[in-house]
This record gives structure tokens, sequence and C-alpha cells, in this order.
């Protein structure tokens, strides 16, 4: 019996990701495991670009054929326009629309030791990072997703918050 091809077997192969705040932490596990299983990433950044291009550069050094299955871009996510861009730049550079989407974005900031001590305002600055920006990857994606319906058969789509 002929061994089965690495390609063939990878569950995720030619899918898009976006994951965001993946320049490190969770979110840098979390798209080096999707690649690994065969996506193409888009790893989402908003301040360190170093951290993002270093993110990047592993998962393209693993590429048989020199074409990148990972690309870096610049967005803070609270921002609606930023967010679209994100979509918009998946689809533009591979080819395909959003498959996958990963939200891991957010404020990781030493002035915030626990909830108690944690101001009103500050208390906001936060839930901006990590409610509103996904409630806007998840309309984006929406909409994105009853496009599709319309338009052509719909392929497997999922959203991990």
């Amino acid at each position: 019996m002929a061994a089965q091809s690495p390609l063939l077997s990878l569950p995720l192969q030619d899918r898009v990701a976006i994951v965001t705040g993946s320049s490190r932490g969770i979110g840098k596990a979390i798209a080096i495991h999707l690649a690994s299983l065969g996506a193409k990433l888009v790893i989402n950044y908003t301040s360190n670009k170093e951290q993002a291009d270093l993110v990047a550069n592993d998962i393209n050094s693993s590429c048989v054929d020199n074409t990148p299955r990972a690309i870096v871009a610049q967005a803070n996510v609270s921002d609606p326009a930023q967010v679209k861009f994100l979509f918009d730049e998946a689809e533009r550079v591979f080819g395909s629309q959003l498959h996958i989407l990963v939200n891991c974005a957010g404020v990781l900031d030493p002035k915030y030791p626990s909830i108690p001590n944690t101001s009103l305002e500050d208390f906001d600055h936060i839930f901006r990072y990590f409610y509103k920006p996904t409630k806007r990857c998840l309309f984006t994606l929406a909409l994105f997703f009853f496009l599709l319906l319309f338009l052509v058969n719909s392929e497997f789509c999922c959203m991990i918050a």
C-alpha cells in the first residue's frame, strides 16, 4: 500500500485563518499549531512588528515550495475599520475567503493586577480590547459568511473566541 502524502493528511490544508494577537503568547502558540495543520495564517499584531515577523518567519521557514503560508498584518481590533482590513488582507493575499478566526488579542499591562483593584475606567479600557473586538470580528465574519451563502456553496467556517 502506498504511503499517504503528508499534504493530504493535513486537516486544515489551505484554509485561511486570522489569529488576533498572534505575535506572542497564546495567540502565537495557536497560530503555529494551525500552521502545522496546514492553514494559511494572518499573524495580527498591534505594536510589536518584530515579534509578529518572527512568528511568520518561523511558519514560513517550513514551507516546501517557498510560497508564504503566513503574513503579518498590523491592526488594532478595537477599531472596526482595522478589523475589516484584516479580513480584506487575508482574502487579497491568499485568494480565498476566511475559514478560521481566533480572537486572542488583549491588553497585557501590569497595572491591572486584579479585578478588585482595577478602576472602572481601566476596566472599560480592557473590555474594549476583549469583548468589543470579538463582537466586531464576529460581525465581519458573519457578513462574509452570509454573503458566501448567497453567492456560492459555503465551505467550512469556524470562529473561536
